[in-house]
């Protein structure tokens, strides 16, 4: 994984809260009545909406996080769901915990 691009996924507000907001689907998005949200993933314009930003603005953020390997996509119908993957989400805390004591300890 590029950890460049990861960086730059988590610099940034607005992805910092689709990963808040996907880490409770439920929660957040329980109003979504075209798949379950937690089981399925959460509809792209339910994000947008969360964001209070245009629909295209948000593909732009979700595209930055699904590089980075912070979320899956997946199509049903006419739309499109997110899912926050905990693996890569874990893997690069984990190692951006190790690069940041590594340094300290220098």
């Amino acid at each position: 994984m590029d950890r460049s691009t990861q960086m730059k996924a988590m610099a940034s507000t607005p992805r910092l809260k689709v990963l808040r907001l996907l880490a409770e689907p439920d929660r957040h998005f329980g109003h979504q009545w075209s798949a379950d949200a937690g089981e399925f993933g959460v509809c792209m314009t339910l994000i947008a909406e969360a964001l209070g930003v245009a629909q295209p603005t948000a593909s732009r953020h979700l595209d930055i996080l699904k590089q980075a390997g912070f979320i899956t996509t997946q199509r049903h119908m006419k739309w499109s769901y997110c899912k926050r993957n905990e693996a890569a989400i874990k893997d690069y805390l984990t190692w951006l915990s190790t690069e940041v004591l590594a340094q300290s300890e220098a």
